[in-house]
């Protein structure tokens, strides 16, 4: 790095080290549409040190942008939305290479542009043909796409989210798009982390007749937005490309599919416990499910390695339970199914957390692997035990299960449902603090009722 950049990077490289900041001045990052999120996006990128950014947008600077995009101002009003931003940001850096591109990405255009070309692509489209389009295209390609939903009609900033694209929910945006895909045929080809907000206010104003610059599409409705809100979507995406870029640098001191494979021969081979009279099942926490930016994440989840590994050690024997699935497996979406590819096997996804692998190496642990049969939908754990009879021995044995894990209104729901064949439902109970539910735990609360389960 230069001089100024060393200066003006200080803070940066001081909490993420020389070899992050080197491989953030290497990346190249496109950004298509530069309004509320995607200039915020920019700025987030070029603060923390990612100097090689193409900004895309065919709009001028409107009055009525002022509100909430990075570069809009009285004083630019009708100019050129991307040379706008440009401008400003060469202000922060004069060395970046800021690439302004006065185009709309759609059908018309797409082929202008060499995504292969770009390390990661961010999505902050507002037109949905043209989103569309943009999904499916950098999905295809080499580069790791992120993408804002919608982001108008909200207002509590506690509410924003981040989820892959299938697991979007209460966004009409993202069910629009899901529903265009579904009915073409077209999917995503990998992966797609969205950041997006449950939130949907109506406008309670009067859209003032005031004279704007011409869109390059013309929108179904008007809606308010707030800068808090749009500006919290752009620096979220920006955040997560830098994450993982750093994670990219300095992978974690066990790789989660390293751990998974680890586990599967050090478990099933090194049990010390005979017959354990407390036993706790973990049911899925794997980083597909726990991490934000795993394919199938359900929120809240990331707080539970760390809860459940404290608790593990109070326990004589813990039972992990995993979705260990094969790549083509019937219920990804690309089979054509209603989830995303999650948790294949040996796949980092796949993965367990590092802090549980004192207790997969304590000789008081057993895996027991489900969803291993490519043509067959598999929720519930312990559905038979054939090759793990030292699972079954203990949770025959024990004078407590509790079950704990991902997610509640599925896999811990179905697994207990299965325990309760061979454990009566007077020894067996449900840790509530440390299980995440999609649905927010309403199934589990009524499958608890119903089978009289203990809660913890």
């Amino acid at each position: 790095m230069e001089n100024l950049e060393l200066s003006i990077y200080n803070r940066s490289q001081l909490l993420l080290g020389e070899e992050a900041m080197q491989a953030m001045a290497r990346a190249r990052v496109l950004v298509v549409g530069i309004g509320g999120v995607g200039s915020w996006c920019a700025e987030g990128l070029l603060r923390s040190g990612v100097t090689d950014i193409t900004i895309v947008d065919s709009d001028k600077v409107c009055i009525t942008n002022v509100n909430r995009q990075v570069m809009a101002t009285a004083a630019t009003v009708g100019q050129v939305k991307v040379e706008a931003l440009k401008s400003h940001l060469l202000e922060i850096n004069p060395n970046a290479r800021i690439t302004a591109i006065e185009k709309a990405y759609c059908t018309e255009t797409a082929e202008e542009f060499d995504l292969d070309s770009y390390d990661y692509v961010v999505d902050a489209i507002d037109s949905l043909k043209d989103k569309y389009r943009l999904i499916l295209d950098a999905s295809a390609s080499r580069a790791k796409l992120f993408c804002s939903m919608g982001a108008a009609l909200k207002l509590d900033p506690t509410k924003v989210r981040v989820a892959e694209f299938w697991s979007v929910r209460g966004c009409p945006l993202g069910a629009a798009l899901r529903k265009k895909m579904k009915k073409n045929k077209t999917l995503p080809a990998k992966k797609v982390l969205c950041v997006y907000d449950e939130e949907v206010l109506p406008n309670r104003g009067e859209n003032r007749d005031v004279e704007t610059a011409p869109s390059s599409f013309k929108k179904a409705q008007t809606n308010g937005s707030l800068v808090h809100i749009t500006a919290i979507f752009g620096m979220t995406i920006s955040g997560l490309i830098i994450k993982d870029i750093y994670d990219s640098c300095y992978e974690k001191s066990i790789e989660a599919a390293a751990l998974a494979a680890l586990t599967l021969c050090s478990c099933q081979g090194g049990t010390q416990v005979e017959s354990p009279k407390n036993v706790l099942v973990v049911v899925d926490v794997q980083r597909d499910f726990f991490d934000p930016s795993g394919s199938l994440y359900v929120g809240g989840s990331e707080v539970l390695p760390e809860k459940i590994a404290e608790l593990a050690g109070g326990y004589d024997a813990v039972i992990f339970t995993l979705d260990w699935h094969p790549a083509n497996h019937c219920s990804f979406a690309e089979q054509g199914a209603i989830w995303p590819s999650h948790c294949v096997a040996y796949t980092q996804g796949a993965g367990l957390p590092d802090c549980f692998a004192p207790i997969l190496r304590s000789g008081k642990a057993q895996l027991y692997l489900k969803g291993c049969d490519a043509g067959k939908e598999q929720y519930g754990a312990f559905e038979c035990f054939e090759g793990y009879e030292t699972v079954k021995a203990w949770l025959e044995g024990a004078q407590s299960v509790d079950v704990c894990g991902i997610a509640g209104d599925y896999c811990v729901k179905e697994s207990t449902a299965n325990i309760l064949k061979v454990v009566p439902a007077s020894k067996v109970s449900i840790l509530c603090g440390c299980v995440r539910s999609i649905d927010g735990g309403e199934a589990l609360d009524a499958f608890i009722a119903e089978k009289s389960l203990g809660r913890k």
